[in-house]
């Protein structure tokens, strides 16, 4: 047998070298938004323009889609706290639409059956009113 079938041959080390913390800089993507539609820009300004209750309303249909009767009392604490978790994920601090409704609303515009005005304020709101419930557990 030869002998260099005997020895393990010693490699270079696969792990990465970790640098300092100094060194790390640290990038920020600023992520880039489609622009609004004339309509798109409608359905959010009458979303925009809701009061208290019609938030609450348009947002509770996509909690009680998860199965919650009661959205006020069952999941939250109350009117008030359930127009707080559902504004939270609705708007901005400026009280403007998130961005990140932007291409789903540009989706429902695309189709037929989904591009009726008060289609997309109602899929929107529900959208933020699933998204409320998961964010809050």
């Amino acid at each position: 047998m030869n002998k260099t079938t005997n020895k393990i041959r010693r490699t270079k080390s696969t792990v990465p070298s970790i640098p300092d913390g100094a060194t790390i800089e640290k990038i920020e993507k600023i992520p880039e938004y489609p622009q609004l539609t004339k309509k798109v820009a409608r359905v959010f300004r009458i979303i925009e323009e809701f009061p208290k209750i019609d938030v609450i309303r348009h947002c509770g249909v996509g909690i009680q889609d998860l199965g919650i009767i009661d959205p006020i009392d069952g999941w939250a604490n109350g009117v008030d706290d359930l127009y707080q978790r559902c504004s939270a994920i609705l708007f901005d601090k400026n009280k403007k639409m998130h961005k990140r409704f932007i291409a789903p609303a540009l989706a429902l515009e695309k189709n037929h059956s989904t591009s009726e005005e008060l289609t997309m304020i109602q899929s929107l709101c529900m959208m933020a009113g699933v998204m409320a419930f998961v964010e809050n557990q």
